[in-house]
C-alpha cells in the first residue's frame, strides 16, 4: 500500500516538470543583479579581477544569496531529473520535458560559456 495517493503523485509529477526548470532559471538572478549593482556602483561592467567582487562594499549582501542559489539550483536539477525518470511513462507530459530539458540546456550553456564574464568574475 502507498503511503502517497496516486492522484497526488501525479499532481506533484506535472508541478516538478512544469516549475523546476523555471526555478533554476530564476536562481541565477542573484549574480545577475550583484553585478548590475557593481556595474552601476563603478561605472562600467565588471570583468576578471576588476574589482575583486569581495572588495565591494555591498558584497555581503549578495554572497549569500548568490551561494544559496546556486545551491538550490543544483538540486532543482536533480530533483527535476528524479521527476522526469518517474514520468517517462506518462504520455501527455513530453512536452513539459521537452521544454523543462531545453531550460535546463540554457542553463548549462550560459554556465558553460559564460557569456557576460560573470562567473569568472565572481568565483575569481
Amino acid at each position: 500500500m502507498s503511503m502517497i495517493p496516486k492522484k497526488h503523485f501525479g499532481r506533484a509529477k506535472y508541478l516538478g516538470l512544469r516549475y523546476l526548470p523555471w526555478l533554476g532559471l530564476a536562481l541565477g538572478l542573484p549574480l545577475l543583479l550583484f553585478a548590475l549593482h557593481a556595474s552601476c556602483h563603478l561605472g562600467r561592467w565588471p570583468v576578471y579581477d576588476q574589482p575583486d567582487p569581495k572588495e565591494l562594499a555591498f558584497y555581503e549582501i549578495y554572497h549569500v544569496a548568490i551561494e544559496f542559489s546556486f545551491t538550490v539550483q543544483f538540486f532543482a536539477l536533480v530533483l527535476w531529473v528524479v521527476v522526469t525518470v518517474f514520468s517517462l511513462n506518462d504520455r501527455n507530459r513530453w512536452r513539459l520535458t521537452l521544454v523543462g530539458a531545453g531550460v535546463w540546456l540554457l542553463i548549462f550553456l550560459n554556465i558553460a560559456t559564460d557569456p557576460l564574464g560573470l562567473i569568472e568574475w565572481y568565483v575569481d
